[in-house]
Order: structure tokens, then sequence, then C-alpha cells
């Protein structure tokens, strides 16, 4: 699925979904060309601003993994910082 197409199925979608995002925070990403990490965290970004957010509704998780895996934030965080944790 080209990402256009992703970005068109969640305009239309209109469940309700646990979305767990898993993002690769490893040194060969990260440090290697910080654009593409910042070009990752734009995508999730404009991706979870797609869907209405809260308890009942759409919940995100978010766990950024390289040596270690750590938790960003928990399906149970309503609130809109969301994407603004996904943007830094």
């Amino acid at each position: 699925m080209k990402p256009e197409e992703l970005f068109y199925f969640v305009i239309v979608c209109e469940h309700n979904v646990d979305l767990a995002l898993l993002v690769d925070g490893s040194a060969i990403i990260t440090q290697s060309d910080p654009g593409d990490y910042r070009r990752i965290l734009t995508f999730l970004h404009d991706l979870v601003s797609k869907f209405d957010l809260g308890s009942g509704r759409t919940r995100v998780a978010a766990v950024v993994f390289g040596d270690v895996g750590q938790v960003v934030f928990y399906l149970d965080t309503f609130n809109t910082k969301v994407c603004g944790q996904i943007s830094s």
C-alpha cells in the first residue's frame, strides 16, 4: 500500500481502533540521517492526526525501540498532547 493510499483509508475510516506505533529509534536511523527520522515522525504525526482520539474512540500507543524499548505513551493516554509527543 502506498502512503497516499494509507492516508485515503484513514480519512474515510470511521471505525474506532487501537493503533500501536512501533518506531525504530536505533542509531542507524536517528544518527545516520536525522532527516529520515524527522520524516518518519512527520508521517506518524500526520497519520495520528487523522483519527478522532480519546476514550471510546481511537486510542494510540507508541514505543520507540533501539537497544531498549521505551514506551512513549500508552493506549489510555487521551489528550491532544499525543500528536505533540510524536513530533518531538
